[in-house]
Formats: structure tokens, C-alpha cells, sequence
């Protein structure tokens, strides 16, 4: 009964990797009949190249009286779905497996409910995006209008020493070389701006952390003088790399960076100071620590701050250090917010180094 009656798929697979008994359950994932199944091959049902891959190894493992389990996506004759597969040995009278108990547990309606939350959440991350740099726009004209105030001097130059008689060609290639340099510098804060901005499916690369620390500080240093800020560096040396997302590491950074900044704007007689650090923890974990001389968070919010929609600001949407602590955990990694020293706030997350 219980074999019959499982809204799981089960079958019995001999030896010979042949179908020997399969359930309802698993007639309706195959999209087979048990009368076509039964002493059908493996590899007929499913394709060669996919039984010698990926599942006969897999049932050797089995017949050697391990049990085998996995998930993944399996093409039918007329479907696609999502499996969880559970490989348990059979013994009778002997110490020999004589045949696999296999259980398919169809679990498409999860896995694509969970792509669609996956794809809201990075909807929902580059509005947020969109939105941080639309606040940082006039920082950001700042950074692309000094390249090119640059360039435009000593181009001016360059046309001075060309009207010289005669030309001195050595000060025209200084300032050639100039304009090059300056032209490169606009091109890498209009670079960083697009790599923010852009709407892009999710990357997983080698990252140096220390390096994003440092574009993302390029991007929002004229708003921290803006403010009257101190910005203070401590960034490891040897760090390992992490894997990740870039843009969405780079995100979370420049939140957290935003809200040091505002937590610092009630200052009126002292300068507010605000630190980036990096560290490697001895866990094989990349610690980044920013830290505020602001006010602190009082230990009844500490809880209910990365809660979606709660805002200590008067016009925040209450998203951002939600967003943030959902980026740093599925990379695997842990977001939290501790007081400093001796005021003001830290707030820290590790991620797992490669």
C-alpha cells in the first residue's frame, strides 16, 4: 500500500540497471506507463549519455551498499522537472545489493517558486541600487567633471606650447600623456557607475574584496567631504579572495556606507569619522567592518533593523539593510551590527574566503 499509494515516484532497479517495478507515483513523473517501464533500461528512459554521466555511476555506488541522494533537472519525453532522488540498496538472503530502491520526490513547484523569489529579490536589489545612486548624483558629477576639467587643462596647454615658437614638442607629449590619464580616470568612474546601475543576471567570479572596497570608496569620496566626514582606510594585506556576486557585494558596501553617512549628519561641533576595514578571520572567513562615530543603535532595535520595511529615517523605505543581510547570506556569508568605541555603530559581515 505504501509503495502504491506514495505521491512519491518509486521503482525497484535490478542489476542489469532495468526498471523491475515502478509505483503511480513514479509513471506520472516519467510520463511512462509501468507496462512500458518494466524492463525497460535506464539509459532508454532517460537518454545514453545521461545514464553513463551521471546516473550509472550513482547506482554503483548503490549496489555496493552505499545510499546515494541528490537533486537536480530531469528531461522526460514531455516535461521538465525538478527531482530529489534517493538511491537505497536491497539486500534479500545475502550480503549482496541485488537491487536499487529508488525515490523521486518531484519538487518543480518549489524550484521554480524559489527562482521566482530569487528574481524578485535581485529586482527588488537593483531598484535599490538605482535609487543609492540617484542620491549620490551630484558626488558622482563631481568625480567625472575633475578627469574632465583636467583634460580640458592641459589640452589648453598642449595648444600654448604647439603656439610657441618655436613649439616645444617634449611639454606638448607631457600634456598628451595628461589627457590620456585623465580620460582614463573618467572612463573608470563612468565604468564603475554602469557596473552599479546596469540590470545584470547574477555572477559568481573570483573576487578581492579589498579592490571593491576601493571602487565603491572612489564613488562616494567627494559625498563624504560633502558632509564634513573623515574617511579612514585599514584594509589587510594577503587577503584570500571570496566568490560572489561583484555588484551585489559592491551594493551592500555602499548601503552600508550610506547609512554611517546619515547616522554622522546630526553632527554639528564634532567631525564625524567614518572606517572601512578588512580582515581575515582565522574561521577561513573575509571579515569588512564600517564603522560611525553617529549615534549608535539602541540595543531594543538591534533585532528589528534588518527587518524589511522598518526605518530609523524619516523618508527611508525600510529595504536596505534587508536587501543587504539576503546578498551577504546567499553568498554564504553573515551580516550584523555591533556598537563601536567609542560610540557610534559597526556594522559587520564575514564571507566564506574561496
Amino acid at each position: 500500500m505504501v509503495f502504491e499509494r506514495s505521491p512519491d515516484g518509486i521503482c525497484i532497479i535490478g542489476r542489469d540497471y532495468r526498471y523491475q517495478r515502478v509505483n503511480p507515483g513514479f509513471e506520472r513523473i516519467s510520463g511512462r506507463s509501468a507496462k512500458e517501464l518494466v524492463g525497460m533500461h535506464v539509459a532508454e528512459a532517460l537518454g545514453a549519455e545521461v545514464f553513463e554521466q551521471t546516473i550509472k555511476p550513482k547506482h554503483d555506488r548503490c549496489f555496493e551498499g552505499e545510499e546515494v541522494s541528490y537533486v537536480g533537472w530531469f528531461t522526460y519525453p514531455d516535461t521538465r522537472r525538478y527531482i530529489s532522488v534517493s538511491h537505497s540498496p536491497l539486500r534479500s538472503k545475502s550480503d549482496q545489493v541485488e537491487a536499487i530502491l529508488t525515490t523521486f520526490r518531484d519538487l518543480t513547484d518549489y524550484a521554480l517558486a524559489s527562482e521566482a523569489l530569487r528574481s524578485a529579490q535581485a529586482e527588488l536589489a537593483h531598484a535599490n541600487r538605482v535609487a543609492t545612486m540617484g542620491q549620490l548624483t551630484a558626488s558622482i558629477a563631481h568625480e567625472v567633471n575633475q578627469p574632465i576639467s583636467a583634460a580640458v587643462t592641459n589640452a589648453q596647454a598642449a595648444l600654448r606650447w604647439l603656439s610657441a615658437d618655436p613649439p616645444n614638442l617634449q611639454e606638448v607629449r607631457q600634456s598628451l600623456g595628461l589627457i590620456v590619464d585623465d580620460a582614463a580616470r573618467a572612463g573608470e568612474v563612468i565604468g564603475r557607475i554602469r557596473g552599479l546601475v546596469n540590470k545584470a543576471p547574477l555572477r559568481r567570479e573570483s573576487i578581492d574584496i579589498n579592490n571593491a572596497v576601493l571602487d565603491v570608496i572612489a564613488l562616494i569620496r567627494s559625498e563624504v567631504l560633502k558632509h564634513g566626514l573623515s574617511l579612514q582606510t585599514d584594509l589587510a594585506t594577503c587577503l584570500p579572495l571570496v566568490e560572489g556576486d561583484r555588484v551585489q557585494l559592491q551594493q551592500v558596501l555602499l548601503n552600508l556606507i550610506m547609512n554611517a553617512r546619515d547616522a554622522m549628519s546630526c553632527l554639528v561641533e564634532e567631525t564625524g569619522e567614518l572606517s572601512i576595514s578588512t580582515s581575515s578571520e582565522v574561521s577561513d572567513c573575509v571579515l569588512v567592518s564600517v564603522r560611525d562615530t553617529g549615534a549608535g543603535v539602541h540595543p531594543n532595535m538591534v533585532d528589528r533593523l534588518f527587518e524589511a520595511f522598518y526605518t530609523t529615517k524619516p523618508e527611508g523605505m525600510g529595504m536596505g539593510l534587508a536587501i543587504c543581510r539576503s546578498i551577504i547570506e546567499a553568498h554564504g556569508g553573515r551580516l550584523w551590527v555591533t556598537a563601536n568605541k567609542p560610540r557610534g555603530a559597526a556594522f559587520q559581515f564575514s564571507l566564506p574566503a574561496k
